[in-house]
């Protein structure tokens, strides 16, 4: 039972660090003919990551949504513009792009069917994540106001979550990486990227459900361990935020981009017999 739960918390582990959970699952099916990830942990893992995400961040996401109602009344009243109303509000403003990266999920799971699952494509953007969280350190636009995201950060962010739900990707990797290149404020960035996580999570879950019966079964036929892996994920996440607020957070590249150059070169040699 012991090695059950660490095996669902290392799903957790790698989806809250820039490891990404999919391409490891993938590695150790590959690897050691080991399946980690069935249907049922899966919704574990998903429903445990998205609720104590909620939990941990839930003065933010109670903010955002009074601000939200502030802004939408302030309209109303003819009190100010949208874009002025953006403006002023940061959470209002954060929640934009929020909505931009739930609509990214969405687009991508619809054709999901359509991407071609392969170790070559776990490698490469394994091998992007680490480059883009390297690169980011280097190089990185100068923002008046690093707490403001606008059109173009909507359609950067949009595009990076659909890269980052690609095979093998991480996630984090390329949030936390991309957001430093536009110049958003490293603090600012952390909320955002965790935030944004949360209807990304319950995405991924609503797609990997029958039917909200099949949620309730699954949940309460496992009621402790849902409970566990929640808890445990309000832990990790205090550590994780740490972890991106250390200066020593982007040498995750070094891991990446070493384990995306071995799995290429693995599987090229493999199937050439050598």
């Amino acid at each position: 039972m012991f090695q059950e739960f660490l095996r669902l918390f290392a799903y957790i582990v790698c989806e809250l660090l820039p490891l990404g959970a999919e391409g490891h699952a993938g590695l150790l099916e590959y690897y050691f003919k080991f399946s980690t990830v069935t249907e049922q942990s899966r919704i574990l893992c998903l429903s445990s990551l998205g609720l104590g995400i909620l939990i941990y961040f839930y003065s933010d996401c109670y903010k955002l949504v009074k601000e939200l109602f502030k802004g939408i009344w302030l309209l109303v009243i003819g009190r100010g513009t949208v874009h002025q109303i953006c403006t002023e509000f940061k959470y209002l403003n954060l929640l934009i792009s929020v909505v931009g990266v739930a609509l990214a999920s969405y687009v991508y799971f619809i054709f999901a069917d359509h991407v071609v699952y392969s170790y070559y494509l776990i490698g490469a953007m394994l091998i992007v994540s680490g480059l883009v969280l390297r690169l980011s350190k280097t190089f990185a636009f100068i923002k008046v106001d690093g707490r403001l995201l606008g059109y173009r950060e909507f359609f950067s962010f949009f595009f990076i979550q659909v890269l980052g739900s690609l095979p093998g990707a991480s996630r984090m990797a390329l949030m936390m990486g991309g957001g430093k290149f536009l110049g958003v404020e490293k603090k600012h960035l952390i909320k955002f990227v965790f935030l944004s996580f949360i209807p990304v999570v319950f995405i991924r879950l609503a797609f990997n459900l029958d039917s909200l019966y099949t949620l309730y079964s699954v949940l309460y036929g496992n009621m402790w361990w849902f409970i566990g892996l929640t808890f445990s994920t309000l832990l990790f996440t205090t550590v994780c935020v740490r972890i991106f607020n250390s200066v020593s957070f982007y040498k995750f590249y070094y891991y990446l981009i070493g384990l995306g150059l071995w799995t290429i070169l693995d599987v090229f040699f493999a199937k050439r017999g050598l």
